[in-house]
């Protein structure tokens, strides 16, 4: 009895080990170089997120005044 919920426990884990590793696989699938293409992504992100705090920041400061001297 306590066998067979051993070796079903096993399989289990086999199993889930296989999935992933094939998911990785799948995710790795075509790509060369992995630590380059997160680079890019990070380099993109960072990229989009400067471009946002740069157009919230000229929200900001649209409030401008006219002086005139009298």
């Amino acid at each position: 009895m306590i066998t067979m919920i051993f070796l079903k426990e096993s399989r289990r884990r086999r199993q889930m080990e296989a999935a992933e590793k094939r998911r990785q696989e799948n995710e790795n699938r075509g790509i060369r170089d992995v630590e380059r293409l997160r680079r890019q992504q990070q380099r993109q992100l960072d990229i989009e997120r400067r471009q946002e705090e740069a157009i919230r920041d000229n929200n900001q400061s649209t409030n401008l005044k006219w002086q005139t001297n009298a």
